[in-house]
């Protein structure tokens, strides 16, 4: 089995892909959030 940084690549592979949807989840959770409370606190 072939080794990156002493880590196989099978593993080394879930964890970048972990770390995208991750960044993903925490960066655009915030603008997904940002615009649910304008469906409840719009002003007229």
């Amino acid at each position: 089995m072939e080794y990156f940084l002493g880590i196989d690549y099978p593993t080394l592979w879930y964890l970048v892909i972990g770390l995208l949807f991750s960044g993903y989840a925490i960066l655009e959770g915030f603008d997904f959030g940002a615009g649910a409370w304008h469906l409840f606190f719009r002003r007229i």
